[in-house]
């Protein structure tokens, strides 16, 4: 605790150990009402659920996807990692169930903080019954970037699609690269297609997994694709800027999304150039993940919102 919180009085907060509904939380508090760091873990589905809701209320990329074997992101207050609990089965309809544990505070983008959140979730997972795998401790803090790989370097990762896909001409000149953050055990996976020469990310893909994505997908139509039906929400669709690919895997929905962004002010692509990539990364993510009914966009390219 010293270490996320140097110049802190360490006082500590009230701790919650309720087994009955699936609940853990300790902090360390400023005052006697308010906290400067606090990890919890649950895994009652609802709560779960208010937590997703919370940090994913509409479907965009986590600010940063945590290293190989610890399934979990930078989420909008701190660390989340998000795991399936096989020892507690599924519920009334069918839907995995879930132990999430989240970190908030000051200074959780360091490593302790990580540390503190995978301490928590493999307690968590004995204590509470969930019955997952316990998670490696990070030994080293986050890169700032993500390290980036030519694309013949990828191959037999979980971006290695990249190297035999469709991708366009890079306009500047340099090569094309990949950044892989994650393995296929995450809730959500990414690759990210770099330029090589201004190593900026060009166009991102990521697969997300369970039957929570759902909601902040169709949030995420909604809000951003102006002549869009309900109906035309809960399916595949491309607009000029993202696409989304649908599958089922293992019971439970996957989302794939695409996206690339020409109208910012940096390189992108356009969505005839991105639609066949969402097409390929969706292909290789349920062939991976053993899904099936995959479903992709139509031709139709939706217009953007405008600002």
């Amino acid at each position: 605790m010293a270490k996320v919180l140097p110049e802190e009085r360490l006082r500590a907060g009230k701790e919650v150990m309720d087994v009955k509904n699936g609940r853990m939380r300790c902090a360390v508090n400023i005052d006697d009402h308010h906290y400067t760091l606090a990890v919890e873990a649950q895994s009652r589905p609802e709560y779960v659920q208010r937590e997703l809701d919370l940090t994913f209320n509409i479907a965009v990329d986590p600010q940063y996807v945590f290293p190989q074997g610890i399934p979990g992101f930078r989420g909008n207050y701190g660390p989340t990692i998000l795991q399936e609990c096989p020892a507690l089965g599924r519920d009334s309809e069918g839907r995995k169930n879930l132990l999430i544990t989240t970190v908030r505070g000051r200074n959780t983008d360091t490593s302790p903080a990580l540390r503190i959140a995978v301490s928590m979730a493999n307690a968590a997972s004995t204590k509470l019954g969930c019955g997952a795998k316990p998670l490696p401790l990070p030994k080293e803090a986050l890169p700032k970037e993500l390290p980036a790989v030519p694309l013949k370097d990828a191959v037999g990762t979980a971006c290695g699609w990249l190297a035999d896909a469709p991708l366009p001409q890079n306009r500047s000149g340099g090569p094309w690269k990949v950044a892989i953050p994650t393995d296929d055990h995450a809730p959500i996976t990414s690759c990210q297609l770099m330029d090589g020469k201004s190593r900026t990310p060009v166009a991102k893909f990521s697969g997300w997994y369970g039957g929570w994505t759902d909601k902040p997908f169709e949030t995420l139509m909604r809000f951003n694709v102006p002549d869009v039906t309900e109906s035309d929400t809960k399916g595949p669709l491309m607009s000029e800027e993202f696409g989304r690919a649908m599958a089922r895997c293992d019971g439970e929905s996957a989302n794939f999304r695409a996206g690339s962004y020409p109208n910012s002010g940096q390189q992108g692509f356009s969505s005839h150039e991105l639609q066949p990539l969402l097409a390929a990364f969706a292909k290789d993510q349920a062939k991976r993940h053993g899904c099936t009914d995959l479903k992709l966009p139509s031709e139709e390219i939706h217009p953007r919102s405008q600002p």
